[in-house]
């Protein structure tokens, strides 16, 4: 899962990233809602809430970026208006955070972010001159 993530950047590009995710998530939720209302609950739970929920968890974000972008390809092409500029920035800030990860405010990097290894001391006792 380490070689998904370059990095989980803290400070304001950590924060950027954490603004991304959410932008990412209200778009698909205002457009998948707008288009998916009459689902059935069970649908509407895995195509209108996880994604979007887990993506602003920041859990598993390359992939639900994925999917949130091509869910909301899919709006555009069966609405015959893929010009409509504001779904898609969405396609795009999709790819983008697909592409740059959670950073450092996410679950992401709580689970599969950098460690610290500390080795115990050396003892003197073992070393050969």
């Amino acid at each position: 899962m380490q070689r998904l993530f370059s990095m989980f950047p803290a400070g304001p590009p950590g924060i950027a990233l954490m603004l991304l995710r959410f932008s990412v998530a209200s778009a698909f939720w205002i457009y998948a809602g707008a288009h998916w209302s009459p689902l059935s609950t069970v649908g509407f739970v895995f195509i209108l809430v996880m994604p979007p929920l887990l993506l602003t968890l920041g859990l598993l974000t390359p992939y639900f970026s994925v999917i949130c972008g091509i869910l909301e390809t899919s709006i555009a092409l069966s609405r015959h208006d893929i010009f409509d500029t504001p779904l898609f920035l969405s396609i795009l800030n999709s790819a983008a955070l697909t592409m740059l990860g959670p950073g450092a405010y996410s679950l992401d990097a709580r689970i599969f972010g950098r460690r610290l290894l500390s080795l115990p001391p050396r003892n003197p006792k073992n070393l050969r001159n």
